[in-house]
Formats: structure tokens, sequence, C-alpha cells
């Protein structure tokens, strides 16, 4: 079951902004869910896994190749050199919604966006679901009254 997240709006106006959409936040967040909801077409990549991230430090412009567009980067934090890869990429197709990153290392993601990345790149940060969130899924009691003398 998705819930609605208040950052729902903004990923729809960064996707027909920015070539570059970054999603920043801590694990167990939701990004993976979030991500998946706005963008069902793009296909998932996840640099948490060794086999991914040797695939592109073996042949980053071949690895870029085939996922040249309509992706998602998981993790990107671990594979620091996609960023400036994706900045010459970016250069030559500014195409908006082409590339969406994704991390839980805020601060170096960050810092390598803003190197690498800047001005092509719409960023967004998303927290763990707070109670508006809960509340508007019905997950969450309207009132702590409630809550104490339902349960």
């Amino acid at each position: 079951m998705y819930v609605p997240r208040q950052q729902d709006e903004l990923l729809t106006e960064l996707k027909n902004s920015f070539p570059v959409i970054s999603l920043t936040g801590p694990r167990q967040a939701g990004k993976k869910i979030l991500l998946r909801h706005h963008f069902p077409e793009y296909r998932y990549v996840s640099f948490e896994q060794p086999s991914v991230r040797t695939a592109f430090a073996s042949d980053p412009e071949g690895f870029l190749r085939t996922y040249d567009r309509a992706v998602i980067f998981d993790e990107a934090q671990n594979v620091p050199t996609l960023f400036s890869y994706l900045q010459g990429l970016v250069d030559e197709d500014r195409e908006p919604g082409r590339f969406v990153l994704s991390g839980s290392q805020n601060f170096l993601m960050r810092k390598s966006i803003t190197q690498s990345l800047a001005g092509r790149v719409g960023i967004a940060e998303l927290l763990p679901l707070d109670q508006v969130e809960l509340r508007t899924a019905g997950l969450l009691a309207p009132t702590p009254e409630e809550a104490i003398f339902n349960h």
C-alpha cells in the first residue's frame, strides 16, 4: 500500500523541470517506495550491490550507455564518480527526468551533487512518515484519546 507523502507534488515538479532528481533521506524513510510509485516505468539500479558497483567501475561509459535515461540509481553515494559522468551526459541532453539519484548518506550525496551537478539537479529530502501522513492514510488514530480508548 502506498502512503501519500508530502513530497509527492515536489517530485512531479522536479521530474518535469530537471534532468536529474536527487532524493535523500535516512534509511527506512521510504525513498525506494516513493520513487517506484512516481517513476514506475524507470529501471532500478542499486549501487548497494557489489556486482553493480564493479560493473560500473570496470566500464562506466558502457554502463551508462545501457542506463542512459529513465533510471533510478539507488545508493548513488557509493559510486562518487557517477556524478561526473552524469554531468557530461546531461550537458549533452537536458531531457527532464532523465536520471533519479537516491541515497541515505546526505552529506556525501550533497557534496557530490553540488560539485558536479549544480544547476542540473532538483533536490528533495524524505524523512520518515510523519503524523499528518499517517493520519491521512488512516494509519493513526485521529486523536491521542481515541488511540488510548480504542486499543
